[in-house]
């Protein structure tokens, strides 16, 4: 699938993932591990690990280096 310019591609099945979801993707996209992720995001790890397993889910991923290699290609990250 081709990368929109306005960066907000969508997954064929129309999903999208929720901004916060993004900023889990990006961080993990540059090789930051859960806890780095939850410390710069002022979150706890297990909420960290419920986006990637959110985005996992919902477009049927079967692990987080699939969800940011697709991630990029469809513009979200």
């Amino acid at each position: 699938m081709s990368r929109p310019s306005d960066g907000r591609g969508e997954h064929p099945h129309g999903h999208h993932p929720e901004r916060r979801a993004l900023d889990v993707l990006r961080a993990d996209a540059r090789g930051e591990t859960v806890a780095e992720i939850a410390s710069a995001l002022l979150l706890p790890a297990r909420t960290v690990r419920n986006h990637v397993s959110s985005v996992l889910g919902k477009v049927g991923f079967a692990s987080r280096q699939q969800a940011t290699t697709h991630a990029r290609e469809w513009g979200w990250i």
